[in-house]
């Protein structure tokens, strides 16, 4: 058994954007379904993010999420399939990740983002365990909603995972998730292009530019 652990978030880091986002977006297009026009509009993304900041709550994610409404977990397990497909992960990373596999690193992915696409990755790159936002149903159809939300809440996972092994090291992309540098002997921190590096110069972690 491998006494290493790699955990690595997916939104942004593996790849290059928010699946949570991505996946509702592509599941409404295939089901000629469209978001509220209020939704994407610049006054209430701001108001959102002060909403936000201040609560720890996301309206703009719930919104989405309720999207998904009716939905059986089936038929969102297969639209994740499909979805992923249509994705490139970030080439830096998936290669970075098979570094540390072949160094015999165990992977773990830990993301906010909705269990049926966090599934979908895990079982696609062999992670032994992932960590995810997950959807709550009743009699297998989608609510619309979350039973756990792990925005921003990722610290019991990773210390549960590094509990585990000797050694355990993280990459992400989330400010939220630098709570966490404490479980891990290496936190790697993720810089999506055209955004700013500010908050993680001040941070003693390796950081890498996309």
């Amino acid at each position: 058994m491998s006494n290493s652990v790699l955990f690595v978030d997916i939104c942004d880091t593996l790849y290059p954007e928010n699946t949570t986002v991505g996946f509702i977006n592509y599941v409404m297009t295939l089901n000629n379904k469209k978001n509220p026009k209020y939704i994407n509009n610049k006054f209430f993304k701001i108001i959102n993010s002060i909403i936000y900041k201040i609560f720890d709550i996301d309206i703009y994610r719930k919104i989405l999420i309720s999207n998904l409404k009716g939905f059986s977990d089936s038929e969102l397990c297969s639209y994740a399939e499909s979805y992923i497909r249509t994705l490139k992960p970030n080439k830096t990373i998936v290669e970075m990740v098979d570094n540390y596999i072949k160094l015999g690193f165990v992977l773990e992915f830990h993301s906010a983002s909705i269990d049926p696409v966090v599934s979908v990755v895990s079982e696609l790159f062999n992670a032994k365990y992932s960590s995810s936002s997950l959807l709550s149903y009743e009699n297998n159809i989608c609510q619309g909603i979350l039973r756990l939300d792990r925005l921003g809440k990722k610290e019991e996972e990773i210390l549960k995972s590094s509990k585990k092994y000797n050694k355990s090291i993280f990459i992400t992309d989330n400010k939220s998730d630098y709570v966490c540098h404490k479980y891990c002997d290496k936190f790697i921190a993720v810089i999506p292009k055209n955004k700013s590096s500010l908050f993680w110069d001040k941070k003693d972690v390796e950081i890498v530019r996309l």
